[in-house]
């Protein structure tokens, strides 16, 4: 069984799309990551700077 993955990854790597296709999905996974940390991260600032704009009336 272990013979089997590595026979298909050997191949995975001699297919230069699939290559090309899985640096796509790790730099989109990188992004996500990254926008998800920055969203949650920045969350009490942009929550306090919205009660400030929402108490300046």
């Amino acid at each position: 069984m272990l013979a089997r993955y590595f026979h298909k990854l050997v191949h995975l790597q001699l297919n230069k799309r699939a290559v090309t296709s899985l640096e796509y999905a790790m730099v989109a996974m990188v992004v996500a990551v990254a926008s998800v940390g920055a969203f949650t991260g920045g969350h009490a600032t942009a929550a306090s700077a919205l009660m400030q704009v929402a108490s300046a009336k």
